[in-house]
């Protein structure tokens, strides 16, 4: 009996080593981002050291004028970042399926009031 006992606390005590070594390899897994990266890290450094370097003058200078921001922010996504990356976003003419939410707001109102 004791042999059973002391196999069973040494079978518990390897579930529970496998368990936590399991829970421990599933949280760190995502920190390797395995495959994730196709560009050089080197590559995205130019373009954020202009964003901040635009952040620092803009922060350092006076308030600007509400033209001032529309003028800048008209070249490109915002005020701040331009018009970086801005080919990588997923354009309205990328996803012709999608809906806006404004359709989705109108079909969910048609359909709670029957008008389907």
């Amino acid at each position: 009996m004791t042999t059973l006992n002391t196999f069973l606390r040494a079978l518990k005590l390897m579930a529970i080593a496998f368990a936590f070594s399991i829970f421990i390899m599933a949280n760190a897994t995502p920190a390797f981002a395995f495959g994730s990266s196709k560009t050089s890290p080197q590559e995205g450094e130019a373009s954020l050291n202009q964003i901040r370097e635009k952040s620092e003058q803009v922060s350092d200078s006076q308030p600007r004028s509400l033209k001032e921001v529309q003028s800048v922010a008209k070249g490109g996504l915002n005020g701040v970042q331009g018009s970086a990356d801005k080919e990588k976003m997923i354009q309205p003419e990328d996803a012709p399926e999608a809906s806006t939410v404004r359709d989705d707001i109108e079909s969910g109102i048609k359909s709670i009031l029957g008008q389907d």
